[in-house]
């Protein structure tokens, strides 16, 4: 079988479909014959519902030159331990664009809190761009993948926006977490925001890479 250029170890996405804004972030933890191993990252080994539900799903991952989707099947699904699928590939890579929207690196604090609450918890912002943002949190206490949460953005300086909803894309363990505390990346998409004001936000995101 073709395992098309995977290695183990090799961090990949899973979605279900192209349109979707849903991704868990896996890991190739073996392939042979019988099909590639993925340990699902953001995801309780006892949520499987929806890979129960859905068997048929996109698998992303970075090739030598471009990002590249290959169709997969979920044939056999493991929580012993961690999440495991073993997935069958269906039919050919394809190679996908690249991110459209510049991102810049902004270490950071951020304020965020969930939609029907006034109270804000504190989080360490990496990179922000005009489509997202990946942060960092010492609890995802409330917080799971498909989630729309407020961000608060007025210490980020002349950023043109103050507040956006945002969509919980994924979740992933920072694995150089250090100590007794575990941290959490969190990428987030925006929602709901306006042409003009996604076109201020890639201004601000270019001036910052110029700066």
């Amino acid at each position: 079988m073709n395992n098309f250029n995977l290695y183990l170890g090799q961090d990949v996405k899973l979605t279900p479909n192209e349109k979707s804004d849903t991704e868990y972030e896996a890991e190739v933890i073996a392939k042979d014959k019988t099909g590639i191993d993925l340990k699902v990252l953001n995801c309780e080994p006892e949520s499987t519902s929806i890979f129960e539900e859905v068997r048929e799903w996109i698998l992303c991952f970075e090739g030598s030159n471009s990002l590249n989707q290959l169709d997969v099947e979920i044939k056999n699904i493991s929580t012993r331990f961690n999440l495991v699928l073993l997935v069958n590939p269906i039919g050919e890579v394809r190679k996908i664009e690249r991110r459209r929207y510049n991102r810049v690196q902004i270490s950071t604090a951020i304020r965020y809190r969930n939609l029907k609450q006034q109270e804000s918890k504190t989080a360490h912002l990496i990179d922000v761009s005009a489509s997202g943002i990946k942060m960092e949190v010492e609890s995802i206490i409330d917080l799971q993948v498909e989630k729309k949460i407020i961000i608060d953005f007025t210490t980020l300086d002349e950023f043109p926006i103050s507040k956006i909803k945002a969509r919980i894309l994924r979740i992933k363990v920072n694995q150089n977490s250090r100590g007794k505390v575990r941290r959490y990346y969190i990428g987030l998409e925006f929602v709901s925001v306006t042409k003009e004001q996604r076109e201020e936000m890639i201004e601000w995101v270019q001036q910052q890479k110029n700066s």
